[in-house]
């Protein structure tokens, strides 16, 4: 389907700088004196994806600093005249550029008296001074693009219809692909696009060879944690060697090398889209920075600018507060037994085999009863579980050390985010103690062999190595001394991450301390003088990183392409029985799974 017949034609208006043209200027209007936070808003919606502090006035009305910016084109604080009225809306003194384009929807107060807003934009000393009607029917977006055109910059507007209606079903959320590409890309990432999951299965018939200049339909989902990938289509399957990128992650380009390069294994974040939000993959064209050349005569580096296709996710409706859902998995870790999970009577997914795991379903907060059956339908164990909203949780089916069926609910941290014990205080709100790693690998580590009292997981006879203690050599707790059918709740995951502001090649292949490759499980000592790693379970088959933490090979045109793991959120477990006599099928092992999609 065709933009223009959705939105009855794209408004394009392309801006280059050097010859911006002047408007005539509108009637100055005197804002409320009320909170301009709590006035209404207009249909209007702006985004900067310029890279650049922008710099914007509304009908004459400046409401950020116009200060004296840096070299990298960000605003230095207290240079400029800031109003009380910009400060409530661009607290730090300009409109910043950001991946998910720093929306500002304008307030109604800002229009003239036919509902106009004319607006003046100063980017990089430059300027765009156009005038937007408001439309009271249909809400709209205006995406502000920065573009090289030869050594200079150059900034369009693309103005596009904004969904207004939410998901039909509240636990879902809504996902689009709107295809704004170039039709020239020095890589080669032109063409249809589909979007995958994290294994590459397409997510739907509808997100599936999206042409150059359409908008696909919205596709609902059920609310979660995704690692959506986005390839250019060939037909009915996708291009491995055409994955896009997301900023800030650049598209892996060599100035020195023949084109097209291969563009696989791309870094890709994992996010929660949440419960009656609406998200847009936007697709466009964006200016690039490279190093063409490490001496130019002088010793200098010199830089070189590309138009690259790559894409944002852009937030079209932000939910309300989650109040009511909560997502829930199953995982049998009971030997020799084939179980159903239910909550409140209802299954978790499909009957289990040992070493399986389901899906999520999503439920309500609240108090829920947990019981675990056999494949006749016997209960075998029950306990009570109270869930709160973004809640999300493995039950496991377990073996105690008194022979009895049991059940663990384990918390899954789908959002990176952990506590920093050498992190800064000083506000003394522990916000400065908490890390967010937008790209990580995030693993928690169960003993659920009810024959191995403790456990410690090593990384081919060396332990693992706490992100936080990188400059302090110190073990993961997460990793050791693990207690038998306990779910550790203080430090329980190890993650290794990059910056959210990681640039250039796409290979993750530098994340964490040094590649991890093989995962062993000790039977260790815990205590005053605690025995680390302890002693090997010789019969327990070694994790192969490199095989286990990638969701699909096919994914990967040669085995020298492939990451040492893949970014995403897991869980080792060891599960079984280590005792002589024991059958081959319920014998110790460990399992990983993979919780976000």
């Amino acid at each position: 389907m065709s933009i223009r017949s959705i939105i009855n034609g794209i408004a394009f208006i392309t801006v280059l700088l050097a010859t911006a043209c002047k408007k005539e200027k509108a009637d100055n209007v005197n804002p409320s004196s009320q909170d301009a936070l709590k006035v209404s808003n207009s249909n209007i919606r702006l985004f900067n994806f310029t890279d650049y502090d922008v710099d914007m006035a509304i009908n004459n009305i400046p409401l950020t600093a116009y200060g004296v910016k840096d070299g990298f084109g960000s605003v230095i604080a207290g240079t400029g005249n800031v109003t009380k009225l910009g400060l409530q809306y661009f607290p730090k003194e300009a409109w910043k550029a950001a991946a998910g384009g720093s929306p500002f929807i304008l307030p109604t107060f800002l229009l003239d008296k036919n509902g106009n807003a004319q607006i003046r934009l100063t980017i990089n000393q430059k300027t765009i001074d156009t005038t937007i009607l408001n439309n009271t029917l249909q809400p709209k977006d205006y995406y502000l693009f920065r573009r090289v055109v030869g050594e200079k910059d150059a900034f369009n507007f693309v103005i596009l219809n904004r969904e207004a209606n939410p998901p039909a079903v509240a636990q879902n959320f809504k996902i689009r692909i709107l295809n704004y590409q170039q039709n020239q890309d020095p890589l080669g990432l032109t063409g249809p696009v589909t979007l995958t999951f994290a294994d590459g299965t397409p997510v739907s018939p509808l997100l599936s060879n999206i042409a150059p200049n359409t908008a696909s339909a919205y596709v609902e989902l059920p609310y979660g944690a995704y690692q959506f990938k986005l390839f250019g289509a060939d037909g009915a399957s996708i291009d491995v060697t055409k994955q896009l990128t997301e900023l800030p992650v650049q598209p892996d380009f060599q100035s020195q090398k023949p084109l097209p390069q291969p563009q696989e294994g791309i870094i890709v974040p994992v996010r929660t889209y949440k419960p009656g939000g609406a998200y847009t993959m936007l697709l466009s064209p964006a200016a690039m920075i490279y190093n063409d050349k490490y001496d130019d005569g002088a010793g200098d580096v010199q830089k070189i600018g590309v138009n690259m296709n790559v894409y944002r996710v852009v937030t079209d409706i932000n939910p309300d507060v989650n109040f009511s859902f909560a997502r829930v998995q199953a995982a049998n870790a009971l030997p020799g037994a084939v179980v159903n999970v239910l909550i409140d009577g209802t299954p978790v997914g499909e009957q289990l085999d040992f070493g399986k795991n389901s899906g999520y379903s999503i439920l309500t907060r609240g108090e829920h009863t947990v019981s675990i059956t056999n494949a006749a339908g016997k209960k075998l164990a029950e306990k009570p579980l109270t869930l709160y909203p973004y809640d999300n949780y493995t039950v496991w089916a377990t073996l105690q050390a008194d022979g009895s069926a049991g059940i663990l609910f384990s918390a899954v941290n789908m959002t990176a985010t952990s506590f920093d014990n050498y992190g800064n205080n000083t506000g003394g709100d522990g916000s400065g103690l908490l890390r967010k790693q937008f790209y990580t690998w995030s693993t928690r580590f169960l003993n659920l062999s009810p024959d191995v009292p403790a456990a410690t997981f090593t990384n081919d006879n060396a332990l693992l190595i706490d992100y936080d203690a990188y400059y302090h050599n110190l073990p993961a707790p997460a990793t050791y001394n693990i207690l038998s059918n306990k779910a550790p709740d203080i430090d329980p995951f190890l993650s290794y991450g990059i910056g959210k502001k990681t640039l250039g090649t796409a290979n993750p292949a530098n994340i964490g301390q040094g590649s991890i490759t093989t995962i062993r499980a000790y039977e260790s000592t815990p205590g005053k003088y605690p025995e680390l790693p302890g002693r090997l379970l010789m019969n327990v088959t070694p994790v192969n990183v490199k095989d286990q933490f990638i969701a699909n090979k096919a994914l990967y045109t040669s085995e020298s392409l492939k990451p040492w793991a893949e970014l995403g959120v897991y869980t080792v477990a060891l599960i079984g029985r280590t005792g002589t006599g024991v059958p081959a099928t319920e014998k110790a092992r460990m399992i990983v799974i993979k919780h976000n999609k």
